[in-house]
């Protein structure tokens, strides 16, 4: 009787697992552009966008937001957290935008790239929470790229 008890609740947990990757897709996250704001006596600030796509047939809400900003492959020069709420509709997309604050070790960091090439190559790493119908996910945003501070 335990054996089969056993069986039946592993077989619907299984069940419930299934039912959720079928009904919940992972969102997409891609970064569209990276800005500078303004540059200060502390350092400067960032405007990062990104498109969150969500393609599942109910609307997600974001709970927010860890990130870091790296120049490069490796050197930190921002870091932070957006509390911000927002809300993705269902089949559709929104444009997160993020106000990054930069030291001036951070500045100084890009600026061996901005001499070389005008460009300044970064990663933008974190993870956005989620809040859907099925619970609490967390989606891991990696995205690297270029961009000239100087247009």
């Amino acid at each position: 009787m335990t054996i089969v008890a056993i069986a039946a609740g592993a077989t619907m947990l299984a069940s419930c697992r299934e039912v959720s990757r079928r009904l919940y897709q992972p969102p997409t996250v891609a970064l569209r552009n990276v800005a500078v704001e303004g540059v200060g006596l502390t350092g400067g600030t960032l405007r990062v966008a990104l498109l969150v796509r969500n393609p599942n047939f109910y609307s997600l809400s974001s709970a927010g937001m860890r990130y870091q900003l790296l120049v490069g492959d490796s050197v930190p020069i921002a870091a932070g957290v957006d509390t911000t709420h927002r809300r993705i509709g269902a089949n559709d997309s929104t444009i997160v935008e993020l106000p990054v604050q930069v030291s001036w070790q951070g500045v100084s960091a890009a600026g061996g790239a901005i001499a070389a090439s005008g460009l300044v190559p970064y990663q933008l790493v974190g993870t956005i929470t989620l809040d859907t119908p099925l619970g609490t996910h967390d989606i891991p945003v990696n995205q690297r790229g270029r961009f000239a501070p100087l247009r």
